[in-house]
């Protein structure tokens, strides 16, 4: 019933929104909710009563929308059924901070040709000589692919495709999920992109490092890289600029 309550976000550590919680908050427009998995709904939960001498009812928030995480909708709307078409999925996005780079992997196939401001590559070589890995711009990736982001601070929206035949000579493995990474691979060596007294480089993975989900690492096959290479660092070279 709080008449001035016109957003609300819901993290992504709420597991169960009780009975009737916004009933009659009939200025609320915005939920935004921020898991992947729908928190438990109690009974009349974005509902207004409408009662008279005749007619008694709940009825959905008139203007109510419920904002829920790009791939999920439809997982939502079945869980959440009362407020299917109150649902409403977000474009895929990636926020890049201050110091403009970051590792990046998605879902879906992605178009990055008109987003503007923003650029995508795949580690395509490594120098052994300048201990450099080579960074070739990629237009398009398909799903699951790793890349590395460059372009101004800021959020970015995404162009989603339903698939790509576009492929690259890639050293870098997304993470759709969160990953435990070995400093060791195989025959490979593992890397993460990171910032340590403000350079900014491909640092040593230690056994059992996390590897968030939507990001990547990367993977140098060892016999490329000089003796003691695990205490080095991978530098960028970007072939574009």
């Amino acid at each position: 019933g709080l008449t001035s309550l016109t957003t609300v976000n819901i993290p992504a550590s709420v597991t169960k929104i009780g009975t009737e919680a916004f009933r009659d908050c009939e200025a609320l427009t915005t939920v935004n909710v921020e898991g992947a998995n729908p928190a438990e709904l109690g009974s009349n939960v974005f509902d207004k009563w409408i009662f008279d001498e005749d007619f008694n009812e709940y009825s959905p928030l008139e203007n109510v929308r419920i904002y829920v995480p790009y791939g999920c909708g439809d997982i939502y709307k079945s869980a959440w059924s009362s407020y299917a078409d109150k649902i409403v999925e977000r474009p895929l996005t990636v926020t890049i901070g201050e110091t403009g780079n970051a590792t990046f992997c998605a879902g879906q196939a992605i178009d990055f040709s008109n987003t503007e401001g923003l650029k995508a590559y795949a580690a395509t070589g490594y120098d052994s000589e300048t201990g450099d890995v080579v960074l070739t711009r990629v237009m398009q990736a398909k799903a699951g692919m790793g890349l590395f982001l460059s372009g101004d601070a800021g959020t970015y929206e995404l162009t989603t495709l339903e698939s790509t035949t576009h492929n690259s000579l890639n050293m870098l493995k997304g993470t759709l999920e969160t990953t435990t990474v070995n400093a060791t691979d195989g025959d490979y060596t593992n890397y993460k992109y990171t910032i340590v007294d403000d350079v900014a480089a491909f640092y040593p993975l230690a056994d059992n490092s996390t590897i968030n989900a939507g990001k990547a690492y990367l993977q140098i096959p060892t016999s490329w890289l000089p003796a003691a290479s695990e205490a080095r660092t991978i530098g960028l070279r970007f072939d574009d600029s």
